[in-house]
């Protein structure tokens, strides 16, 4: 670690005692209901937001997990006469419950990010709705990238919704911003539903959250798993300054590579995010046994396909290294063996 990472580590660093706290995992044995307490929870979430109060017409409601919550809703939303609108970069839950409502070549758009939800592209949609009488559409759309932290346009929703509701259909418009609220600024008030899961800041702590316009059939109330997930979330705000610079430091750690045309930064990400995007046939790249030793140490390797793919991801989140300090000397070299392997691969292969 160059003397940057150093000082990341050491800056804001948790205490002892801090560390014991954020680490604690959700009290799923324990649910305890009490309107009052759970309305003042509540409140103190969404104050928690930035622009809370475009949050102000929606309800809280959680879950043991996330993936829950978007079951629910494809559940509640789908029919045949809905079009579906999601992207190629939504998480794993999301692909599979689009698959178990055999949507994957059915009434469906899958709206690309690079050259199309990037540059405001909504013609795919537009073509859709015009081929065939729906009612309704459905759109899933994630606000900041899983992957790579880059962040879907505020202008991009609006655009899109506008365009649905001028063809006189009804919009269901569900934003999954699990990077990004608490984080960044955004106008939710646009959306039916903000969808999230507690471990993207708090990696221990797996609950589900959705914020809705309308009162829903599924979702719980436990006062006692917000009030604590509320103090571990603060907790981690607090060290925002350190999330904030995290993406930059680990830029100048990783800066001697990126001389290397096949290894390039993402530079839209948002800045608690930090990915490398490696122009190189995953299954040559590493083994599975490499991914899990990645991913013991805090740091993904993610590809759509190991076996055919010509691309993959190195991702890393700050939150996680606040959470897990003694992870990042560990994780930094396992990396830049990972980046030398490849550079002798290319060299190996007249960089093919």
């Amino acid at each position: 670690m160059n003397r940057l990472t150093e000082w990341w580590v050491n800056y804001q660093a948790l205490s002892g005692q801090e560390l014991d706290i954020i680490n604690q995992h959700c009290p799923y044995d324990n649910r305890l209901e009490d309107k009052a307490r759970w309305d003042k929870a509540e409140y103190k979430m969404k104050s928690m937001v930035p622009l809370s109060n475009t949050l102000r017409g929606h309800q809280l409601y959680i879950a043991e997990n996330a993936t829950s919550f978007i079951n629910y809703l494809f559940d509640k939303h789908l029919d045949n006469n809905t079009l579906l609108v999601t992207s190629t970069v939504e998480h794993d839950s999301v692909r599979k419950a689009v698959k178990e409502h055999n949507r994957d070549n059915n009434d469906h758009v899958c709206l690309r990010y690079t050259k199309g939800i990037d540059s405001l592209n909504i013609s795919k949609v537009a073509e859709a709705i015009q081929s065939k009488k729906y009612t309704k559409v459905f759109v899933y759309i994630i606000g900041t990238q899983i992957t790579t932290g880059e962040i879907t346009s505020q202008k991009f929703y609006e655009k899109l919704k506008s365009y649905i509701e001028s063809q006189g259909l009804e919009v269901v418009m569900v934003i999954d911003d699990v990077h990004g609220l608490f984080l960044l600024p955004r106008d939710y008030s646009i959306f039916d539903y903000v969808i999230c899961t507690a471990h993207a800041l708090i990696r221990c702590w797996d609950m589900g959250i959705m914020f809705s316009k309308t009162p829903e059939t599924y979702g719980n109330k436990y006062y006692n798993w917000l009030e604590i997930y509320n103090d571990l979330l603060n907790l981690m705000l607090s060290k925002s300054n350190k999330l904030a610079c995290f993406s930059n430091v680990m830029k100048e750690e990783f800066i001697e590579y990126l001389s290397n045309s096949y290894i390039e930064l993402i530079p839209d990400s948002v800045s608690h995010i930090f990915s490398l995007k490696v122009y190189c046939k995953p299954k040559l790249a590493y083994t599975q046994e490499l991914w899990q030793k990645f991913a013991d140490n805090e740091v993904r390797l993610e590809t759509a396909s190991y076996d055919n793919d010509d691309v993959f991801y190195i991702r890393m989140r700050a939150s996680q290294f606040i959470t897990f300090p003694e992870m990042l000397p560990k994780a930094i070299p396992l990396i830049k063996e990972l980046l030398n392997h490849i550079i002798e691969l290319k060299e190996l292969l007249g960089n093919e």
